[in-house]
């Protein structure tokens, strides 16, 4: 199973990919995705049935730019991580891309690694082998 994970623009982001890192099952091909047109890529040339999107969008900018993507992200396995501030215009701007998780940073990392094994149960997992889009100075 491939999770294709893409989180936004953050500062910390090797921060919270640790943490997500750490809270998921070690049983996957990952792919750190750094920009939307990545995500999109990687949703166009992919056989979505066997991939889970993990999306933690940041800015109002982010869920924007996610939102042009709804139709590639319709009916796939997408799981999103909202920043911590509950607020209503995120979460519904979140059901509106068909997640079959939504939960909210960091509180929501505790329960991840659960709904994604159970999102892959039928599936076969493969070990973990985190690939990396770009080098832009991230690092895990």
């Amino acid at each position: 199973m491939k999770i294709a994970v893409y989180m936004g623009a953050r500062q910390s982001r090797g921060e919270i990919y640790h943490s997500i890192l750490s809270s998921l099952p070690d049983r996957f091909d990952l792919f750190i995705l750094q920009s939307i047109e990545e995500l999109e890529s990687q949703l166009r040339s992919t056989d979505m049935s066997s991939m889970i999107t993990l999306l933690a969008p940041n800015e109002r900018s982010d869920m924007e730019a996610l939102y042009g993507l709804r139709d590639l992200l319709r009916g796939m396995r997408t799981v999103i991580l909202l920043p911590g501030h509950q607020n209503k215009e995120a979460l519904n701007s979140a059901h509106s891309l068909y997640p079959r998780y939504i939960s909210f940073l960091p509180d929501g990392l505790q329960h991840l690694g659960s709904v994604i094994e159970n999102l892959c149960r039928a599936d076969g997992l493969k070990r973990i082998n985190v690939q990396y889009s770009q080098d832009k100075g991230f690092a895990p």
